[in-house]
């Protein structure tokens, strides 16, 4: 019941959003947060600002469960072969959303990753939001021609992201060995990994491997749904232990 993992969705990223937003208002009283951030980011001037992206991007996130999952409560919770589960073909919102809070990810982890030019922070959001669009153009398209297309192009779109941000990454590291922290080896290397696992589902649906629109969403929803919650805790603790070691 794709309703049910709306709500499963809802109340992982409610419990991100508190959990996140206690750790950053209690920490911040204790003035040594901005320290700590520092650290990781590399760019003092961005220290307090990009850390709230965290519970910005939650919070995008669960009003959108939200949405998703009180349709299916209103009606009752229901079940069966009779009942339409899945959302509404070519469905606006879950894209809206993931223009806005992938590309709050996608900035944070350009700047950790050692990105500090405006401009380009500006063009990689730019480009999450192009990616999204052909992500709702994908859901909606049929014929399999134009769909091998969208996927080459988004394809093309999503190298020339990570092709800045690697590149960022690295440069960082071979200026300054303590530029950036190790946890951010995991950070980049698993997020890579998730940003991977959503471009392989219109693929596999595209092959005739996932005909299930709903298994198809579904899919979506639980990536998406990983990919904030590691992003999150793995940015807030592996800020706290380069805090500690410093």
């Amino acid at each position: 019941m794709l309703g049910l993992w709306h709500t499963v969705a809802f109340a992982c990223q409610l419990i991100n959003f508190l959990a996140i937003s206690t750790l950053l208002f209690t920490d911040t009283d204790t003035g040594g947060w901005e320290h700590r951030w520092s650290s990781v980011s590399g760019y003092r001037s961005y220290s307090w600002h990009i850390m709230w992206l965290l519970p910005l991007f939650c919070l995008c996130a669960l009003l959108t469960h939200l949405w998703g999952a009180l349709g299916w409560w209103l009606r009752g919770c229901p079940r069966g072969a009779e009942y339409q589960e899945v959302e509404p073909e070519g469905s606006l919102l879950p894209w809206l959303e993931y223009s806005v809070s992938a590309g709050l990810m996608t900035w944070l982890l350009a700047v950790m990753c050692g990105q500090r030019d405006l401009g380009v922070l500006i063009s990689l959001l730019l480009l999450n939001v192009l990616l999204q669009t052909y992500g709702f153009l994908l859901d909606r398209e049929e014929d399999p021609v134009r769909t091998g297309v969208l996927l080459l192009q988004s394809n093309l779109l999503f190298v020339a992201m990570w092709v800045v941000l690697f590149s960022a990454f690295y440069s960082s590291l071979d200026q300054s060995s303590g530029a950036v922290p190790s946890i951010v080896y995991a950070i980049v290397w698993f997020l890579f990994v998730l940003y991977c696992l959503f471009g392989v589902l219109p693929l596999l649906r595209w092959m005739g491997w996932l005909e299930s629109k709903t298994r198809y969403q579904k899919g979506f929803i639980v990536l998406s749904t990983v990919s904030k919650t590691s992003l999150v805790w793995m940015v807030w603790f592996g800020a706290v232990r380069d805090g500690a070691e410093r």
